[in-house]
């Protein structure tokens, strides 16, 4: 069963009543998250997600990693859409060995001080590549996928963003993915 088919009776009613709140859109559009998100009504699957085991050991997986950080490429890939109040369900692909100095953040839901003296708290491909060296891990895809994690319309989550993600992974020889939410 999807989790489409267990969403709550009103979830879609209640998220469609904060969408079309002429309030909410005002502080939104000026960030006044505090008070947009006080009349927010979060998803609640009611259900603990199952758990899948490793078929084989971590030694000899192959680890996709996964970033809500809103990172892309610059001067290649277009921005995520920041500015868009209800969240840019899009994502960027990212080879494992692109240089820090050339992704760039398009999240506008976190303070960037951190992440952009050090790329690596929004950016695990380098921590999997010493893994991997170290034998602790088997391969690093050589493909990061990257998304923002500012999507409170969460059907643009379960519709789009869900479905992309899992187009880029899946039929692929990926054993485990590794999401750093941010």
């Amino acid at each position: 069963m999807s989790v489409a088919n267990q969403l709550p009776p009103q979830a879609k009613a209640k998220l469609q009543t904060w969408i079309d709140d002429p309030e909410v859109s005002a502080f939104l559009r000026v960030k006044n998250w505090k008070e947009a998100f006080a009349r927010y009504s979060y998803l609640e699957i009611g259900q603990e997600p199952p758990f899948t085991p490793l078929a084989k050991p971590l030694r000899e997986t192959t680890i996709a990693a996964i970033t809500s950080g809103g990172l892309y490429i610059d001067g290649e890939q277009l921005a995520f859409r920041a500015a868009d109040v209800y969240g840019d369900p899009s994502i960027r692909l990212i080879p494992v060995d692109t240089l820090h100095d050339r992704l760039r953040i398009a999240h506008d839901h976190y303070d960037h001080t951190v992440p952009e003296q050090d790329m690596h708290t929004i950016d695990p491909v380098d921590h999997l590549k010493t893994l991997r060296d170290e034998g602790f891990i088997g391969t690093l895809y050589p493909t990061q996928i990257s998304f923002s994690g500012y999507i409170p319309v969460w059907t643009r989550v379960l519709d789009q963003l869900i479905p992309a993600v899992l187009d880029q992974l899946r039929d692929k020889p990926i054993d485990a993915a590794l999401l750093v939410p941010v």
